[in-house]
């Protein structure tokens, strides 16, 4: 267990060694795909709460910015935008959001909304989105503290995997672990979170998501954070009961449990890297206004360059592509007694500097009838 325990240490020195998130430039922003009076379009988040559970701000509609300051047209794909920022995008949206905030007070332009007056849709679906399993020792503990105690002997250290995650020898952590969502799963803040009928054990876990800007592979650690476009956050929600009950020794099915419809809500936008620092924010989630889970993401085992780096090294990350960096401790399963999401609830994530993430619950209702057996 010493080794363990040492990891979160090692994790927190790791990241003080890192380079740190780079000073803002200019006006903070975040980026997302919105509806207002039925049109959908990519906007820029202005001056929204940097406290958690606190939604807030002004919207700016990026093409009708562009038009109006007379810039060259902003892509209307998030993709795109993402695709193409470090090529002169992020330049014009800088422009935009340093030009409107200094009008938010007076002549605010039409084409700026009040962020509570407009829906945000989920950013994109994502194509490849891969989540990290145990990766906070308030998790892992409170998880796995049966496992803990049935063992006789003090953890060793686990090998190296050669070729994908290499280790310093002072490295006594864990080895990273990530796992495939597919991309069905994916919803957006304000959408349902469905309970299939008869599923009961309907578990929570909020969650920083890194959003990869540009291809990425086999990239080192120090270098991955040239390859992160920015930072969203993402409900994990996870159907405890899985496949039981079975037998035991089959191990877990992570696709029954973490991938059924509707279980990933991930956003309400991304903020650049440049505005957020990815190894030093407040991560909050309630259910019903009920504050379960409060800890500050720099405990993680791996960090975000962790993640960026070992991924890299499996296969090759796209534009894009999300990684789900585990959750802090407070998950329903491990409360007792068990505290669930059922229909009726309101579900909150939210991190400091990365907006509000809000799902209600309800129960999947099921079509009269099917074309398939």
């Amino acid at each position: 267990m010493r080794s363990i325990v040492s990891a979160g240490v090692i994790a927190i020195v790791c990241a003080a060694a890192m380079l740190s998130a780079q000073a803002p430039r200019g006006e903070p922003f975040g980026i997302g795909t919105f509806r207002y009076q039925g049109r959908t379009f990519v906007g820029l988040v202005l001056r929204a709460p940097t406290e958690p559970l606190q939604p807030g701000g002004f919207v700016v509609d990026l093409a009708a910015a562009a038009k109006a300051a007379n810039q060259a047209p902003v892509p209307t794909d998030l993709l795109a935008i993402i695709e193409q920022y470090d090529s002169g995008v992020g330049n014009r949206l800088r422009a935009i959001a340093r030009d409107v905030a200094g009008r938010l007070d007076a002549n605010r332009p039409a084409y700026v909304y009040d962020y509570k007056a407009v829906d945000a849709l989920m950013p994109f679906k994502p194509s490849t989105a891969l989540y990290g399993r145990a990766n906070y020792p308030s998790h892992l503990f409170e998880n796995e503290q049966e496992k803990w105690k049935n063992l006789r002997s003090t953890p060793e250290r686990p090998p190296a995997l050669p070729g994908l995650w290499e280790r310093a020898a002072a490295d006594e952590r864990q080895n990273p672990y990530l796992f495939l969502v597919a991309p069905a799963a994916f919803t957006g803040d304000g959408d349902a979170i469905e309970i299939a009928p008869k599923r009961t054990d309907i578990d929570y876990e909020c969650e920083q998501v890194v959003v990869i800007g540009k291809p990425a592979r086999h990239v080192s650690i120090s270098a991955a954070k040239d390859y992160i476009f920015g930072y969203a956050q993402t409900n994990d929600v996870s159907d405890r009961q899985a496949r039981m009950p079975e037998d035991p020794n089959i191990g877990g099915d992570w696709w029954v449990q973490k991938s059924q419809h509707s279980f990933k809500p991930w956003g309400p936008y991304i903020v650049p890297k440049e505005f957020h620092d990815p190894l030093n924010a407040r991560t909050r989630f309630s259910l019903n206004g009920r504050i379960l889970q409060d800890q500050n993401i720099s405990t993680a085992i791996q960090n975000v360059y962790d993640y960026v780096s070992y991924a890299s090294n499996v296969h090759m990350l796209g534009v894009g592509d999300i990684i789900g960096m585990g959750t802090v401790g407070g998950v329903g399963m491990a409360r007792t007694p068990p505290v669930w999401m059922k229909p009726g609830d309101v579900a909150s994530c939210s991190h400091d500097r990365l907006g509000t993430l809000t799902n209600p619950v309800v129960g999947e209702r099921m079509p009269t009838s099917s074309a398939s057996r």
